[in-house]
């Protein structure tokens, strides 16, 4: 785990590059760091490089990760509520029961991430990609997936009613763990429309 002093040091000094443009300071790059359960709410972490740190548990809430890159992170029951993940790249994250509610997550990438569980209501998922995320049992309640992409998604037990935007959602095939297998063309716009209505 790193030091606190050391972390608030860091903090600043990547605030300064942002700040400058990259002109002066540093950009924070932690790859693989061990921040389990840090509190990191409404903190200022555009750009920040956090790929394949552990992050179970962290206090994410209402901070700023604009275009920051977590792929392979362990985010497992971390607080997300309220943050920008606006162009964030959340490839192949393992966020099991994390909370994503009211997220702003325009253009993120979730590609291959397990969200099983996790909370998404009212997210804005707009042209957020999904391709092959498993979103099972996850609360899509009143997201907003306009234009997202959930192209081999896995949405057993998903729970969608309310959500918007799904008649332009890019899905050539979906997994709702049926025994005839993934749903396909017309079958995925017709299981949309059923599920936002329940």
């Amino acid at each position: 785990m790193i030091d606190p002093l050391d972390w608030d040091a860091r903090l600043r000094s990547h605030r300064e590059w942002l700040d400058s443009v990259g002109a002066a300071g540093q950009r924070l790059e932690l790859l693989d760091a061990d921040l389990a359960g840090i509190d990191l709410s409404c903190q200022n972490l555009c750009e920040v490089h956090l790929g394949g740190a552990c992050l179970r548990g962290a206090k994410l809430a209402g901070a700023q990760l604009y275009g920051a890159v977590l792929s392979g992170a362990d985010l497992s029951g971390a607080d997300l509520s309220g943050a920008d993940l606006t162009k964030c790249e959340l490839d192949y994250v393992s966020a099991v029961q994390a909370d994503f509610a009211r997220c702003r997550a325009f253009r993120a990438s979730f590609v291959e991430a397990n969200l099983s569980g996790a909370r998404l209501s009212e997210a804005n998922l707009f042209k957020a990609s999904l391709h092959e995320a498993n979103l099972e049992g996850a609360d899509l309640s009143l997201a907003n997936l306009s234009s997202a992409t959930l192209t081999g998604a896995r949405l057993l037990g998903a729970r969608l009613s309310g959500a918007q935007g799904i008649e332009s959602v890019l899905a050539d095939w979906l997994d709702i763990g049926g025994a005839d297998g993934p749903l396909r063309a017309e079958a995925v716009q017709h299981w949309l429309q059923q599920a936002t209505s329940r």
